[in-house]
This record gives C-alpha cells, sequence and structure tokens, in this order.
C-alpha cells in the first residue's frame, strides 16, 4: 500500500472514536490548516467537504486540493502540526487504538517502495506512542505534498494485492474451522426444563386441537395419545439441537454468539415467513409445513455457522421453537 493523504486518512478512521464517516476524517485532518489559514476554493467560497468529495480522497481518486497541499510548505503550519495532532486529533482517537493506529501508519511507510531510506528511517524513529502526535504530525505533512490518485498500475497491484491476501485469510479460516468440531447434542431430560415450557406448551395446544378437545392437555395425558407423545419427544430432540448449536457458538465467538444465533434465527425466519402466514385447515398442518419450510432454508446470512457446517435440518426445525419462544409465531390461532 503506498503511503498518500487516502491511505493514511483511512488509517486514521479506523481508530477513529464514532461517529466513523470520510467526511469527519477529511474536516478533522484538513484542520490543521483551515484552522490556521484562510481557505478558499476555486469559486472564493468557504471550503466545504461533501460526501462524495471525501470518500474520493480517501479512496485515492482525486488529488488534495491545490491550497491544502500547498500549505504543507508554510511555516506557520509546519509549526502547528505537531500541537494540533496533540490538542485536536489525538482527543478523537479511541485510546485503546493508539498502538494499532502506530502499526498502521508504520506499514504503510515500510510498504511503500517510493519512500526513501532516509526519510523511512525518520519517520520510525519516532514511530511510538510516547512521540504519536509528532510521529503523526511528521508524516501528515509529507503525505499533503504526495500524489494522492492512484495509476491504473497501482490499482491493479493493490488488488492483486487483496486477492492474494483473501486467499490466505480463506485457507487460513479453514484450517481454524476444521479445529471446531460439531457441539454434542444434548438428549432431552425426562423433565421439562423451564426453558422448554413456552413452546412445549405451544405443542400441547396444537394436540388438544388435533383431538378436539377444549382445554390444553398435560404432557402425562399424551401417555394415552402415543402418537403425539412420540411427536412431542421429537420436536424436543429438534429443540436441544438447535440449543447446543448456541451453547457451542460460545466456544467460538465468546461474547458474540448471541449475534450468531440472532443472525440464524432471522434467517429460518424470513425463509418461513410466507409458508407461515398462510391460511391452513389445521394449526397441525401449520406446524407440519413451517417444519418442512425450514429444514430447506439456506444457511448463508451468517457465515461462519454456515462455514462450520454444523446445521442440519435438524436444528433449523428447532430454531422454529425458538421462534415461538420469542413471540415471532404461533401454531395455533389464538
Amino acid at each position: 500500500m503506498r503511503l498518500c493523504f487516502g491511505s493514511f486518512a483511512k488509517t486514521v478512521k479506523k481508530s477513529l472514536k464514532p461517529p466513523k464517516t470520510n467526511v469527519r476524517v477529511v474536516e478533522l485532518l484538513f484542520g490543521l490548516v483551515t484552522d490556521n489559514l484562510t481557505i478558499k476554493n476555486k469559486m472564493g467560497q468557504d471550503y466545504v467537504v461533501g460526501d462524495s468529495f471525501a470518500s474520493n480522497l480517501l479512496n485515492c481518486k482525486r488529488q488534495i486540493p491545490k491550497t491544502i497541499s500547498a500549505a504543507s510548505y508554510n511555516p506557520e503550519i509546519i509549526s502547528a502540526a505537531d500541537s494540533f495532532f496533540e490538542d485536536v486529533v489525538l482527543p478523537e482517537i479511541e485510546p485503546s487504538f493508539f498502538n494499532d493506529l502506530i502499526y498502521g501508519i508504520r506499514n504503510l511507510i515500510n510498504g511503500d517502495p517510493e519512500l526513501s531510506d532516509r526519510q523511512r528511517k525518520d519517520f520510525l524513529q519516532i514511530a511510538d506512542k510516547e512521540h504519536i502526535a509528532a510521529f503523526l504530525a511528521q508524516v501528515y505533512l509529507y503525505v499533503l505534498k504526495k500524489d494522492n490518485k492512484s495509476s491504473i498500475l497501482d490499482e491493479a497491484a493493490k488488488y492483486d494485492s487483496q486477492i492474494k491476501q483473501a486467499l490466505e485469510d480463506m485457507d487460513q479460516l479453514e484450517q481454524l474451522l476444521k479445529s471446531y468440531p460439531p457441539p454434542s447434542t444434548t438428549s432431552p431430560p425426562d423433565t421439562l426444563s423451564e426453558d422448554e415450557l413456552e413452546y412445549v406448551h405451544a405443542l400441547l395446544d396444537v394436540y388438544a386441537e388435533e383431538l378436539g378437545m377444549d382445554k390444553q392437555i398435560s404432557i402425562e395425558d399424551l401417555d394415552q395419545y402415543p402418537d403425539y407423545k412420540k411427536d412431542l419427544c421429537q420436536h424436543r430432540k429438534n429443540y436441544y439441537a438447535a440449543e447446543a448449536i448456541r451453547e457451542g457458538t460460545k466456544d467460538c465467538f465468546g461474547d458474540y454468539e448471541e449475534n450468531h444465533f440472532s443472525a440464524l434465527k432471522e434467517e429460518i425466519y424470513d425463509h418461513i415467513y410466507s409458508t407461515y402466514k398462510k391460511h391452513f385447515p389445521s394449526s397441525m398442518d401449520r406446524l407440519i409445513e413451517v417444519m418442512e419450510r425450514a429444514a430447506l432454508s439456506p444457511i448463508e446470512r451468517c457465515r461462519l455457522l454456515s462455514k462450520l457446517n454444523w446445521i442440519s435440518s435438524r436444528e433449523k426445525k428447532g430454531v422454529c421453537h425458538f421462534l415461538v419462544k420469542d413471540g415471532e409465531i404461533s401454531w395455533t390461532e389464538k
């Protein structure tokens, strides 16, 4: 990656406190000049940074305005640079990202073949937290003087590098995923857990409707109806299969497991919705067709779970019971 205003600004943007917008980072960096000098655009108006302008700058698709670039030679701007980064820029950076910011700028410096050895050495000598303001200021003054618009060859090299890195990342991901075996599914216990009551009662309502009963039946009542008892047992297995996925993601994703399981639930819900909303002769018909539809749901939105290859039709059906618990779907019309 070539060291220029766009690559420098993108690296700073990653470490900014929210909101992290292109306009904000350009306005922040241009502030060294616009706060100290009277800068006008070609029309003689005050300088305004727009979305398209900022995006093109960060993506190296346009040059830095000449008035901004020329100001990097101004003694007043040069003398104000260190204090500007210390007093204005650094307070906008997330402190926990200081090391990441230094590391990112160092990589740009080390990866730029156009940079002289002397200039590279001068930059790297102050590339640490103790001198972070001076480090950023000196590199920034340098990039203001640089050509910011990538050539066709630069773009081709960048995409070649990105493709190479993506392939390497994919290989590493495949190796990592192989180290995570599918979670073991726990057999449903004889006694219902507190977490099961809601979806099981929903199933009992379906059985009661099938049996023509006005009141809900209990699990004990199912001893008289072995087919429904067997059906409930199968649904509980599906539920525990899905629960094993929810628990298993904790080992892989830590604090983010709920995000992945929520994405799985959302994807199943989107896929079954049109089937669920149909009119059915009975609640049992709705239950059966929705479950059949769920079993066919693709797992694409939650890419890591799809790559892990943990999800079969059993887990997808089990997710429907979580949707019942969430109040997203109901088997009976109440």
